[in-house]
């Protein structure tokens, strides 16, 4: 069971955003304007700071208001989720693992880890998520996930076990000058990027650090890509580049992966010096060692993949 009285605020701070007095938030809910009025001073008091702007119509929350409604939804549902753990696991006598990818990966290292951890833990259950570095690094705090795997992320709370520094690659077709019939990957070279900007670039909207990666890297080459194509996500961006729309830049073993079977690409791949990602396994240091020891166990499988 949640916390009643977190839910209970959370639902009286919730019903502020759309209601236009304290007396409609008691209709709402189903009690009466002293009880809620009661509820709201009681929480300003224990938290120090006001939180319902009631002296003017429509009342709103102040942004105190609106930070605690933002943690009594993560507390709340963390809570929830906890409870169901608990009751799995006594269910099934299984320890359910949350094990957060970042996007494209789980296909490349999910089968290895998958088969290897099952083959030492019979009781472990898996449940996947994609999430950008940043996504993960806010859901491992929030109890969301326990373990990433993904760019390293410098962060004291965190644990991590390097793995590999990811190169990155130009996807090209073979409408690309530079396409070369004989071979699928080669290094790309200083001529070859230049005249790579004769090209239509395909860039991507979603914010994540790799399109800080990439601009980065334009910058520091003096790169100046014209574009006539944006898609919602770099997975989008190499796969429209691999139809021929134009190139775009990603990941290397996520073009290896998905990529390999056409024969119609090349792959040029930016030599590390210039480029790369940092690839680690994280998680929480204050998580139980059961998680740190599947998260050190997943290190170890990558590394031998």
């Amino acid at each position: 069971m949640v916390n009643n009285s977190n839910l209970g605020l959370k639902n009286i701070l919730a019903t502020v955003q759309t209601a236009p007095t304290l007396t409609a938030v008691a209709k709402w809910l189903y009690t009466s304007q002293p009880n809620i009025s009661k509820a709201i001073t009681d929480a300003e008091n224990k938290y120090g700071a006001k939180l319902v702007n009631r002296n003017k119509t429509p009342i709103s929350l102040t942004p105190a208001g609106e930070q605690l409604l933002l943690r009594l939804n993560q507390i709340l549902s963390l809570e929830e989720g906890t409870v169901s753990e608990i009751q799995n696991f006594q269910k099934n006598n299984r320890r359910k693992i949350n094990l957060a990818f970042f996007p494209t990966y789980a296909p490349i290292f999910l089968p290895n880890i998958y088969n290897s951890l099952l083959a030492q833990h019979q009781n472990i259950e898996f449940n996947t998520l994609s999430l950008t570095t940043s996504e993960a690094l806010a859901a491992l705090k929030d109890g969301r996930t326990d373990i990433f795997l993904g760019r390293n992320a410098n962060d004291p709370n965190i644990l991590s076990w390097p793995l590999f520094t990811e190169k990155l690659c130009f996807v090209i077709s073979a409408k690309s000058s530079l396409y070369d019939p004989s071979t699928f990957t080669r290094t790309i070279t200083t001529e070859e990027l230049t005249e790579l900007q004769k090209e239509n670039y395909i860039k991507w909207s979603k914010e994540t650090s790799f399109i800080d990666v990439t601009e980065h890297f334009f910058l520091l080459n003096d790169l100046h890509f014209q574009s006539n194509l944006t898609v919602d996500d770099y997975e989008e961006a190499m796969l429209c580049a691999s139809s021929g729309l134009g190139i775009t830049m990603t990941m290397y073993e996520t073009a290896k992966f998905f990529l390999n079977k056409n024969s119609h690409l090349n792959l040029l791949i930016i030599p590390e010096k210039m480029a790369g990602l940092e690839i680690s396994v994280m998680t929480l240091k204050t998580n139980n060692k059961f998680i740190t020891q599947i998260a050190e166990e997943i290190a170890q499988h990558c590394r031998t993949k």
